[in-house]
């Protein structure tokens, strides 16, 4: 989509770079949360935070691509980044609770 818009793989690298190092910043302390708060709590918090991400980033395509700018997408990927450090330890540590040891 990035390429797709901007026709740089410039914009491109610095998204998954605005993702990448806040989801690596972040991620140990959503191990932490996830031990220490209910796991479902922040799986469920996790997702509607991603669902409010995508649709704020939604509207603003909504409005037309001359509104578009890049730093808006290194915006939206840097807070989905960090929405992302808390869900997968969470995600991580459900698993083994609902799926059976032959299936893990």
């Amino acid at each position: 989509f990035v390429i797709d818009i901007t026709g740089s793989e410039t914009v491109l690298g610095t998204t998954l770079l605005c993702v990448s190092i806040p989801r690596l910043l972040f991620m140990v302390i959503g191990g932490v949360v996830s031990d220490r708060i209910s796991r479902k709590l922040v799986l469920s918090c996790s997702v509607f935070a991603r669902a409010a991400v995508i649709a704020f980033f939604s509207l603003l395509l909504w409005q037309g691509n001359d509104s578009f700018q890049p730093f808006w997408v290194y915006s939206v990927a840097t807070v989905f980044g960090v929405v992302d450090a808390f869900f997968w330890p969470a995600r991580g540590s459900v698993m083994p609770l609902i799926v059976s040891k032959e299936q893990l």
